[in-house]
């Protein structure tokens, strides 16, 4: 004699399904947030113009340093051994004719004339608004009248902004009145979330224009912030109105302003 076994079915609660039902009809109503746009036209102008600013500094004083005038008082040059000073005291005019703006402060370089290397570091100096402080090195080679040099920054910080620090590695060619700077790996940090890369492509510069708002004729700035990709494009007629072309991950943007 076999006994059957019968299963009982529960029935859910009502208030079980009511719940089930107020918990996905929740889901399915909601909203994916828009992402968040990392690499803004604000944000590339600030990385941008903070780089090329490095850059025009940078040209300035390694032909300061390599290519001293005797007589030159803006910056004043003094040699002990290896090690030099150049001093732009409380803000003066550069003799080379890099710029009509005023450079201050001191640098102090360790070099070694037989191979163009130096190193050297600063604090609080550069154009009137923008002083900054951090270390730099490269070397400097003249081959056949071609000025060519190269030079590192790091750990500089503007003095005052302590949210923001940068380092870049300029590659430089001189020709006659012009200059042409790459740079591969720049870095900006701050002010907020993730890092910028900046590389410079060519960027053609005119000597005499090598002040805090230096504005290329050629060449290109490509910037990275997360999954954001910038670029910038360089010309004559973009130097001439300050506007230069922007395109923000393959979309065209409303130009950027660089001295704003």
């Amino acid at each position: 004699m076999c006994t059957l076994y019968q299963r009982r079915v529960t029935k859910p609660r009502k208030g079980l399904l009511a719940l089930m039902a107020l918990i996905l009809g929740t889901l399915g109503c909601a909203e994916t947030a828009p992402p968040v746009a990392e690499l803004t036209s604000s944000h590339a102008s600030l990385a941008s113009g903070e780089v090329l600013r490095l850059a025009a500094l940078g040209i300035e004083l390694v032909t300061a340093l390599h290519e001293p005038d005797p007589a030159s008082l803006c910056p004043i040059i003094s040699h002990d051994g290896d090690q030099s000073v150049l001093d732009y005291g409380g803000g003066c005019t550069p003799d080379s004719g890099s710029t009509e703006e005023g450079i201050s402060g001191r640098f102090y370089f360790t070099t070694a004339p037989s191979s163009g290397w130096f190193v050297g570091s600063f604090e609080g100096v550069g154009y009137s608004s923008h002083a900054v402080s951090g270390q730099l090195s490269g070397n400097h080679i003249l081959d056949n009248d071609v000025a060519r040099f190269d030079v590192q920054f790091e750990s500089v910080q503007r003095m005052d902004r302590d949210d923001l620090s940068f380092s870049a590695l300029f590659e430089v060619e001189a020709r006659d009145d012009l200059f042409v700077v790459n740079v591969d790996g720049g870095l900006m940090t701050g002010p907020a979330g993730p890092d910028t890369e900046i590389l410079l492509s060519d960027v053609t510069v005119q000597n005499g224009s090598l002040d805090a708002c230096m504005l290329p004729t050629a060449g290109s700035i490509e910037l990275r912030r997360g999954s954001q990709l910038g670029l910038m494009n360089f010309s004559e007629d973009a130097a001439n109105s300050g506007l230069i072309p922007f395109s923000l991950s393959g979309d065209q943007s409303s130009p950027i302003l660089l001295c704003s």
